[in-house]
C-alpha cells in the first residue's frame, strides 16, 4: 500500500483499533500489557536502494534522514562503565575479527559507523539488537481460493524511538526490484520482507522457558550478543537478507533457512505463492527443533506463532498466539481479506500490546506490502 492509499484507510482504522481496545478481552494476557499511551498511524518512508552502489551510496539517503534519531536511541539506551569499557576493547579488535569470515558484513557495517561518526562496536551492536530485545507475532493464512497471506507485529522495547527509524526499503539489482523489506536505519538484516511471484518473511524471536518472564532490554546484553559472532556464524536477520538477495522460490527459500547455521534460534515464518505454502520453522543455531505447515488435506488454513513453543500451550501471562488462533477462527478462511488481517487479529489485544511498533500484511503472489507505525 502506497502512502496515498494508506491516508484514505487510516481514519478507519483508527475506529476499529478504538474499538478492538475496548473489546472485554479478560482470557487473553501479554507482558507488554496493553497499549496505554495515544496511538498515532503513519506509514514509513519509501526508499529505493541500489544493491549495485557502494556500502556508503546506498544507505546514504536512509542515514541522512535518520542518522540523528539513530544517535538519539543509542543516547536513550545508555552505558554503564562496565559497558563503555567492553564497548571500547572490543572496538580495537573486532573489526579484523569479523572481516576474517565475513568481510561484506564488516565493510558494510564500517561505512555505516564511518558515516554516523558512530564506533565499530556500536553498529555491530545495534545489529544483533533483534537477537536480544524482540516480542512479535506472525501468521500465514489460506482462503478458500487459495490465496496465501502473511501478517506480522513487530514488538520492541523501546517502540517509540524505534518508530522514528522505521523505514520500507525496495531493493534493487541491475535495475531490478528484487525485494521490499521494513527495516530499521542502520540494521542490515531482513526482518520483515515480500519478494513478489517467490516467497515473504517474518522472523520472530525464539524464548527459552526459563527465559519466559524475564524482559531482556539492556546494551550490555545486546553487547553480549556480538561476542556471538566470534562463533563464526551471522544473524538470523543477516542470513535471510542474503537469501532474499540469491534465491527466487519458496521451497529454496526455507530449505536455506533450515540448512544455515546462525548465532542464535529464532522462528522463521514463511509464506509463498501457492496453496499450502506457508510454515512456521523453529530453529535452534545448528538444527531444526520442529516445522509446521499449512495444510489443507487437514483443514489446517493457518500457523500463527508468537515467542513460544507451538507445540506446548502458550504461558498463561503472554498468550498472544492463542489470541490470534481465536481472532483467525472467528473470522473464518471465507473471510480472510488484507484488512480483516490487520483490523481483527493484528490490531487487536494481545496481539497488539504496548510495544507494538508496527504491523506488516503481505502476500508474496502479488508483491502486496502494506506497513502501519503505530507511533
Amino acid at each position: 500500500m502506497r502512502i496515498a492509499e494508506f491516508r484514505e484507510s487510516s481514519t478507519i482504522l483508527l475506529i476499529s483499533l478504538a474499538f478492538a481496545c475496548f473489546v472485554s478481552a479478560t482470557e487473553y494476557d501479554t507482558i507488554n500489557g496493553k497499549r496505554d499511551t495515544p496511538i498515532v498511524i503513519r506509514a514509513p518512508r519509501v526508499y529505493d536502494i541500489d544493491l549495485n552502489a557502494s556500502f556508503r551510496d546506498r544507505w546514504a539517503p536512509i542515514l541522512n534522514d535518520y542518522g540523528n534519531d539513530l544517535k538519539a536511541f543509542i543516547d536513550h539506551l545508555g552505558l554503564d562503565d562496565k559497558a563503555k569499557q567492553v564497548l571500547a576493547l572490543l572496538d580495537k579488535v573486532d573489526y579484523p575479527i569479523i572481516e576474517a569470515y565475513n568481510k561484506e558484513f564488516a565493510q558494510e557495517v564500517k561505512a555505516i559507523s564511518d558515516y554516523l561518526g558512530l564506533s565499530f562496536t556500536e553498529v555491530t551492536a545495534l545489529n544483533f539488537i533483534y537477537d536480544i530485545t524482540a516480542q512479535c507475532t506472525s501468521t500465514v493464512v489460506q482462503d478458500p481460493q487459495g490465496n496465501v497471506f502473511h501478517s506480522r507485529n513487530l514488538d520492541f522495547d523501546y517502540a517509540p524511538l524505534l518508530a522514528n527509524i522505521v523505514f520500507h526499503g525496495r531493493y534493487f539489482r541491475d535495475g531490478k526490484l528484487l525485494y521490499e523489506a521494513v527495516g530499521l536505519a542502520g540494521y542490515l538484516g531482513v526482518i520483515t520482507g515480500v519478494k513478489q511471484g517467490a516467497f515473504s518473511f517474518s522472523i520472530d524471536q525464539y524464548v527459552l522457558p526459563t527465559e519466559e518472564a524475564t524482559k531482556i532490554a539492556s546494551f550490555t546484553n545486546i553487547i553480549s550478543g556480538v561476542a556471538q559472532i566470534f562463533r563464526r556464524k551471522l544473524s538470523p536477520t543477516y542470513v535471510v537478507r542474503k537469501g532474499f538477495e540469491t534465491l527466487n522460490d519458496y521451497d529454496s527459500f526455507v530449505n536455506y533457512l533450515k540448512e544455515t547455521d546462525t548465532v542464535s534460534r529464532a522462528y522463521y515464518i514463511v509464506a509463498g505463492t501457492k496453496p499450502g505454502q506457508g510454515t512456521v520453522i523453529t530453529k535452534y543455531r545448528n538444527n531444526v527443533q520442529n516445522q509446521t505447515s499449512l495444510s489443507a488435506e487437514t483443514g489446517k488454513w493457518y500457523v500463527a506463532q508468537s515467542n513460544y513453543r507451538g507445540d506446548i500451550p502458550d504461558p498463561v501471562y503472554d498468550n498472544r498466539a492463542t489470541a490470534a488462533r481465536d481472532f483467525l477462527n472467528a473470522i473464518g478462511s471465507n473471510g480472510i481479506t488484507h484488512q480483516r488481517l490487520l483490523d481483527d487479529v493484528m490490531a487487536v489485544y494481545p496481539v497488539f500490546n504496548n510495544e507494538t511498533l508496527h504491523t506488516t500484511i503481505m502476500q508474496p503472489s502479488t508483491g502486496y506490502i502494506n506497513t502501519t507505525i503505530w507511533w
